[in-house]
């Protein structure tokens, strides 16, 4: 879980207006400058790293521990 979490707050560093190392388990990152644009961007860089989540998996658990138990899932 840390190696995901690591990992996932690394991708989205570029993509928030938000300082990833603030953000806490529960925060909403839609209301961080997440746009879909964004999101989708996400989708992208993740499946690099193996994972196959979409742009819906992602807007329907927008928080980072429910990203993180998703990407532990795939």
């Amino acid at each position: 879980m840390t190696d995901t979490l690591s990992m996932l707050k690394a991708e989205l560093d570029p993509l928030i207006e938000h300082d990833v190392s603030t953000l806490a388990p529960s925060d909403n990152l839609l209301f961080m400058g997440l746009d879909s644009m964004r999101m989708m961007t996400l989708a992208e860089r993740l499946s690099r790293h193996g994972y196959s989540v979409s742009f819906m998996d992602l807007a329907e658990n927008p928080t980072l521990d429910d990203w993180v138990a998703l990407l532990d899932n795939t």
